[in-house]
């Protein structure tokens, strides 16, 4: 119902559309999870993958999943606030464990 000349910028956008939850989650996964696709496709290509890593990326992936739920329903910031916590925490386990691998 609006017309995409009229939202050419995020203020036309924030002024017209007062729901804008799915363009901010949008949003979010060009952030953390581009890393993390990085991350992956790493220990995929130099063959480092253990069972240790599947289960925090797999992890990873659950808390994003609730932190979306939470995004996109009742939005709540302090449970929004504790599953991105939560995935961050994983997210830094998972890295340091990549970097370390790739040392040794």
């Amino acid at each position: 119902r609006i017309h995409p000349q009229q939202v050419h910028s995020r203020a036309e956008m924030a002024a017209r559309v007062h729901d804008s939850r799915a363009a901010d989650h949008l949003s979010n996964l060009f952030e953390l999870p581009v890393l993390f696709y990085a991350g992956c496709i790493l220990i995929y290509l130099t063959g480092i993958s253990d069972s240790l890593f599947l289960a925090l990326a797999w992890l990873f992936v659950a808390f994003r999943f609730a932190q979306a739920v939470v995004h996109l329903t009742f939005n709540h910031v302090m449970t929004r606030l504790a599953f991105f916590t939560l995935g961050l925490l994983t997210f830094a386990v998972f890295w340091t464990k990549l970097i370390i691998d790739l040392v040794a």
